[in-house]
């Protein structure tokens, strides 16, 4: 159960990016966990028990760091009570509004081990006039009644026995009726004016509980700590209601039981009880009865809804004919009724609305919410757990003052007509984009007041982080969010997750709420569940969300950075060079691919880009709860230049002791508190913008929607991005926090022919980064280069903008990933460009990617890919099969013969996770077959989450003849384009193909090269070399090439060595390869995650590992030395001496689980979408920061 502070959507796009393949479809990334409360703590509690033993630290098996994690078990004697003076606390200090978790004071109390299942909509059972906690408990058939929210402690996770909790009634359950029967529980009023009760049923019985029967008893402090359980009560029958049928719900009248009434629903009819009876009677006794369709209680024809409950019941409060209304849902049918109680007894087809979904177990769960669309009716949210492939849906329906029509929701939809009523809107929708099953359960928690409202809470109960419930605003429940990031890409400001555990488990199955009496004087209190009776309890406090309050000053000095021992040792030879990064600095996560002099003398660079660097910043919100006293870690980011020349590291140092390399920080202090700047996320070499005939750089930071064009030259070192002046270059500032703006940027050349180089870059979602309610697009740029340091606002996307040269927007429904230049593919003389969207995901909950070749014009109008290149079915271009991608497009500036003039669509099957244009894998190869185009190569890693695959490469040859569409297919040679050639790599989950990089035929180079990155292969990282001619036509493994290729290996403990890579011109004074590998330790089988010591960079001469041709390859295995300690290996066998990088005695180990930093979560994800860092800083605040 985790409390830490809430951070950016951004964050998470990176944080996927970073997380090597992690993030599956998903648009969210940020690299580092710009909160990280106890991150840096377990870093220096690990650190001081570690140092110099071990290059990788896991706060798993560390006793330092597992004492930090401490929980209560014994109540004290005077428990102290929740209460809304806790919002005053010093730890709400610097509260913006950028953070709904920090607005609503989101605190999480105490978890219950053994409590059951809590109620959707609690009461107050006990007459005291507070709202008490109601859980079933099965396993003990008994229910739980607690008097009063505990305050848990600011300090410690309180975990305990539900039996060891003070002030608590134990009542327990009468009989079964039905022994196979589960219970089913509701607080009803039974007579206005008296307190609330309970209802329960078994079998073909509800039994009503005798009203103010349930008295909480307090356990002493003895026996609470030795767990002894309170003296049980009995439950206090007042009335029996008999059926003929098995009873399948029960529910109130209204959620706010503020009338009397029930609702029964048993065999095929729904009872209305207007008044509840005080006398044991015949169920069939109703004031109203509806009878459900014959075909309701079949199973249906949905396989996807079959584990769903058969009916399920909800009251919807006011939400059809402005009339009290009863929600019964059909999830096997994907079908739900809302009647009025005002409709005559009958058929439930002709008592109401109907609402039908498409998918998904539509109507698992219900919840009843205010009317948050002002149109005089209440509103409610239906779930679809099992929709898209077990992600997971929710529909959020308009009540509306007519009581008869169907409404109609796409559970899988990503167009903005979701949930109509006929041709008009009738609500939105929410989906989840990646693992989720989200809409398992609702609940709702009240709005204070007009201004302050309220939020519906979404279980989660499936996710590889923080399995629990979002808590989304209102404020977002009014547009859809059913593409791009969908529930994930829900502002900071707009939602706060609720996490109970660590990517085990399923907490949140179950959620509820338990509204306050007296919201002036109580806080709102939520519930997240599993399925074995663990509840955390959580408390919201709804008065005040807009309300800022003023930072506090730190208590106590910084603390000491984080260290562990070196994981690598660098070398430093004639024909290979290498560099050590910091701890955690995450160097090698992304290189710049162009061959450029940034520093003015002569010589190529290197360029890293190092967006997971972190340094202390103070937040009050940890200052109780980590040994750091509220020092968090600050992810500003970093770029590092190696110029050429530099001297490779040496034992025992890392790249900050070097004084020729050159570090540029990202900014300390972002727009946005909630968000930090790691910068670095994206990095390349761009020519000369200023036109001083130096190379220039572009670096992006993803969380912040900037990118800084810094200049070249002398006075590099110089540059201080906290205060760029124009004399070292200018920011481009779009929208942040949302969108991905500044994904990617890319080296573009001189586009304009006006002398000066351009910038290119990427938006990944731009109605999302604007704000608009719209089908999501991405859009690449290209800008002007820019002589003087004029910084340039392109806060409004799409407005007219002088510095704009260029645009290409993708078709609807997908974003954009990446954007690269090609060479000239079709033949015209003029440069094409390769734009991809690896996140591109289907109804399956697969991933497969898709790209798409623009080619160049003259003219260089905005080109729209909807208008010219998307397919007819709109929001289904991710769901075709390979079968049928042909005969499905329409292009409306095609020719007669079907060929484009404006690109082609690459596919993928959509059997399969492929994440086509993941990670760096595109590149130029130059003209490979001779036939004077351009050809490129486009890399796709195989998934992580869903029917992963092996990654691969695949050599795109030119064409003046493209169809509309060219097929990819690794599994099909039939249906693979003849002209496009797919090489394979060794496993799944391995990263082949993540990162690629290619080097043209030339004068200097007489055959096209090609590096590829396998970042998470044999453990450290794996790197391949090979002439691009030698990858055969067909399917190729690159195992059945035997001594065609090179394989470089590395012994940097877990570096992910591979995870980026560029040819760097000759860096060694020869043709030289770079390769990076961030030190990010981030294994989804182990569950290892955390930070080595061994982040590095590699410079390395091509001719020492590329093989030598040779006349026929007859091996199956690749050549190499098979000595893991070299650095490289040689197809001539040893020609050269490879390379060793052993490290002592005491480093010669196999990392155990005691040997990984969880700053994982910190770090990972940020690396996924874009790399594999952030994800670490995500889970490592979740996992170790105390609520």
């Amino acid at each position: 159960m985790n409390n830490s502070r809430q951070h950016s959507a951004a964050f998470y796009a990176i944080h996927a990016a970073l997380t090597t393949p992690v993030l599956a479809a998903c648009f969210t990334f940020s690299p580092l966990a710009p909160h990280l409360p106890q991150a840096y703590a377990q870093t220096q509690e690990a650190t001081s028990n570690v140092s110099n033993t071990s290059s990788v630290v896991n706060a798993n098996a560390n006793p330092a760091i597992k004492s930090q994690q401490s929980t209560r078990n014994a109540p004290e004697p005077d428990e102290r009570v929740a209460s809304i003076t806790d919002s005053d606390a010093r730890k709400w200090s610097g509260i913006d509004g950028s953070r709904y978790g920090d607005s609503i004071r989101k605190t999480s109390r105490v978890t219950y081990t053994d409590a059951g299942k809590p109620l959707p909509v609690s009461c107050d059972v006990t007459g005291d006039n507070r709202p008490d906690m109601i859980f079933v408990d099965e396993a003990q058939q008994k229910i739980h009644v607690v008097d009063h929210i505990p305050y848990g402690s600011d300090k410690d996770d309180v975990v305990k026995s539900i039996n060891e909790q003070q002030k608590a009634a134990h009542i327990s359950l009468p009989t079964k009726d039905d022994p196979s029967d589960t219970w089913k529980v509701s607080c009803v009023k039974t007579k206005r004016g008296e307190t609330a009760t309970l209802a329960i049923a078994n079998g073909k019985k509800v039994l009503i509980e005798k009203t103010n029967s349930i008295v909480p008893e307090g356990l002493s402090q003895n026996a609470a700590a030795n767990s002894t359980a309170a003296q049980a009560q009995e439950f206090v029958v007042s009335s029996t209601l008999t059926f003929s049928d098995n009873v399948y719900a029960i529910t109130s009248a209204t959620s706010a039981f503020d009338v009397p009434g029930m609702y029964v629903a048993a065999g095929k009819k729904l009872y209305w009880y207007e008044s509840i009876p005080t006398s044991d009677t015949n169920g069939a006794k109703a004031t109203k009865v509806w009878e459900l369709a014959e075909n309701d209680l079949s199973n249906g024809s949905d396989p996807t809804a079959q584990s769903a409950p058969r009916v399920t019941l909800a009251p919807l409060n006011y939400a059809i004919g402005e009339d009290q209304t009863v929600g019964i849902g059909l999830p096997r049918l994907n079908k739900v009724y809302a009647i009025p109680v005002s409709a005559e007894s009958g058929s439930a087809d002709e008592a109401g609305t109907v609402i039908y979904g498409t998918e998904g177990g539509f109507g698992t769960s219900m919840v009843a919410m205010s009317d948050i669309n002002d149109d005089d009716c209440d509103d409610f949210a239906i779930g679809a757990p099992f929709a898209n492939g077990n992600t997971g849906a929710v529909a959020v329906i308009f009540g509306s003052k007519e009581a008869r029509g169907d409404i109609h929701v796409q559970t899988s939809s990503t167009s903005e007509n979701t949930v109509m009523r006929g041709q008009e809107h009738a609500g939105t929708l929410i989906r989840q984009t990646n693992r989720g099953r989200i809409g398992m359960t609702l609940g709702y928690i009240p709005a204070y007041d007009p201004d302050n409202k309220g939020a519906l809470v979404i279980a989660r109960p499936d996710h590889e982080e923080h399995p629990g419930a979002v808590i989304v605003s209102e404020t977002a429940l009014l547009e859809n969010h059913n593409s791009g990031l969908g529930l994930d890409g829900i502002p900071s400001n707009q939602s706060a997750f609720l996490a109970s555990e660590e990517g085990e488990g399923d907490a949140g199955y179950f959620v509820g709420v338990l509204p306050p009496s007296d919201s002036d004087s109580q806080l709102s209190t939520i519930y997240t569940a599993d399925t074995n009776g663990k509840v955390d309890v959580w408390t919201a406090d709804m008065r005040r969300q807009h309300q800022t309050t003023p930072p506090a000053k730190p208590l106590y000095p910084e603390p000491p950075a984080p260290s562990a021992a070196p994981a690598y040792t660098p070398v430093n030879e004639a024909d290979q060079k290498s560099w050590l990064g910091e701890f955690t600095s995450g160097l090698g996560g992304a290189l710049a691919q162009a061959t450029g002099d940034v520093t003015g003398d002569g010589k190529p660079d290197i360029v890293s880009g190092n967006a997971i660097r972190s340094e202390y910043k103070f937040d009050p919100f940890y200052e109780d709860s980590t040994p750091t006293h509220g020092w968090v870690f600050n992810v500003t980011g970093e770029i590092q230049i190696i110029p050429g020349g530099t001297q490779g590291g040496t034992k025992g140092t890392t790249i900050a002791d070097n004084k020729d390399v050159i570090t540029i920080k990202g900014p300390q202090k972002t727009d946005n508190p909630a968000t930090d700047s790691a910068m670095g996320f994206s990095v390349a070499i761009i020519g000369d913008v200023n036109g001083d005939g130096i190379d220039d750089i572009a670096a992006t930071s993803v969380t912040t929607g900037k990118i800084w064009v810094i200049y070249g030259g002398k006075d590099l070192a110089k540059t201080n991005l906290n205060q760029l002046t124009p004399d070292r270059g200018y920011v481009i500032e779009m929208p942040s926090d949302a969108g991905g703006a500044g994904y990617q940027v890319t080296r573009v050349g001189d586009f304009d022919g006006d002398g000066l180089a351009d910038v290119g870059f990427v938006v990944a979602n731009t109605p999302f980064a604007l704000g608009r309610k719209e089908a999501s697009y991405g859009t690449a740029y290209i800008l002007k280069g820019n002589k003087d340091g004029r910084n340039i606002n392109l806060k409004d996307l799409e407005a007219a903008h002088a510095d704009v040269l260029w645009t290409v927007k993708t078709p609807k429904n997908h974003t954009l990933s990446s954007f690269t230049q090609v060479g000239d593919v079709n033949g015209d003389g003029i440069a094409d460009y390769v734009l991809t969207d690896f996140n591109t995901f289907t109804t399956q909950g697969h991933i497969p990617g898709k790209a798409w070749v623009v080619y160049g014009s003259k003219e260089h109008k905005p080109v729209d890919l909807e208008n010219t290149l998307s397919d007819s079915v709109n929001a289904a271009s991710a769901t075709r099969s390979a079968d049928t991608m042909s005969s499905v497009v329409t292009n409306a500036s095609s020719n007669d013969s079907g060929k484009s003039s404006v690109g082609y669509e690459l596919s993928m099957p959509d059997n399969a996770s492929w994440r086509l244009g993941a990670g760096n894998s595109v590149a130029n190869a130059g003209d490979v077959n001779g036939d004077g185009l351009d050809d490129f190569v486009i890399g796709f890693d195989g998934g992580t989450i869903s029917e992963q695959r092996n990654g691969g490469v695949a050599l795109v040859l030119g064409t003046k003849s493209a169809p509309k569409q060219r097929v990819i297919d690794p599994e099909n040679v039939q249906k693979n384009d003849s002209a496009i050639y797919v090489l394979t790599g060794k496993a799944q989950e391995s990263s082949f193909g993540w990162a690629v990089a290619a080097l043209p035929q030339s004068k200097n180079n007489p055959d096209a090269l090609l590096a590829i990155g396998a970042g998470r292969e044999d453990q450290n990282g794996v790197a391949y070399i090979l002439r691009v001619k030698d990858i055969p036509q067909g399917v190729t493994a690159i195992s059945k090439l035997g001594n065609k290729v090179g394989v470089i290996r590395d012994d940097g403990e877990r570096a992910r060595f591979g995870r980026s890579l560029a040819f760097v011109g000759n860096f060694l004074g020869k043709p030289t390869l770079a390769i990076g590998g961030d030190g990010v330790i981030d294994d989804p089988l182990s569950g290892q995650e955390g930070y080595a010591h061994s982040a590095h960079v590699l410079a390395v001469a091509i001719d020492r590992v590329l093989p030598r041709e040779a006349s026929d390859a007859t091996t199956d295995e690749h050549n190499e030395t098979g000595n893991s300690d070299n650095h490289t290996s040689n197809s001539d066998h040893n020609h050269h001496e490879a390379a060793h990088f052993k490290r002592e005695t005491s480093m010669q180990h196999t990392p155990q689980t005691g040997d990984a930093l969880n700053f994982s979560a910190w770090i990972c994800e940020a690396f996924g979408l874009l790399g594999a860092g952030l994800g670490f800083a995500r889970k490592h605040a979740k996992k170790h920061a105390k609520k």
